[in-house]
């Protein structure tokens, strides 16, 4: 088990997954539910509203729409490929789909390239051999 200092409180603790320890990943959780209620009752409020509602910082509220959280009424946020305005996440639906069929072929090439070269003819692999007898 990998010892961590925490990244928001500086405590030692078990690093599992998170760069910070569960008094502070409670403390995260508690925050953003307070976001997501605030938006409940404010569907169309901006990022710098939420933020003096809530406490939360700018850059919080704009790392819940990008780890898709929270999503945006309105393009808040830009396409780190193209620049096109979206809701959340890091990239628009077009951007995605295409690295996605890039991933594809990828993976059918790379499949390609390692299969065992096939000897001529049709061999299973259970053809079993002797030698000849005079």
């Amino acid at each position: 088990m990998e010892m961590a200092n925490c990244r928001k409180c500086k405590k030692l603790f078990a690093k599992i997954r998170s760069p910070i320890c569960t008094d502070c990943e409670r403390e995260e959780e508690q925050l953003f539910l307070v976001v997501q209620d605030y938006l409940r009752d404010n569907p169309k409020a901006t990022i710098g509203e939420v933020a003096e509602a809530t406490g939360a910082t700018a850059k919080k509220i704009l790392g819940y729409l990008r780890d898709g959280r929270l999503e945006a009424a309105t393009g808040e946020l830009s396409c780190r490929n193209c620049g096109e305005k979206i809701t959340g996440g890091h990239f628009c639906d077009e951007c995605t789909e295409r690295v996605n069929r890039e991933m594809d072929n990828m993976v059918a090439s790379m499949k390609a390239i390692s299969k065992p070269a096939q000897p001529e003819g049709k061999m299973s692999g259970n053809v079993t051999m002797h030698t000849r007898k005079k």
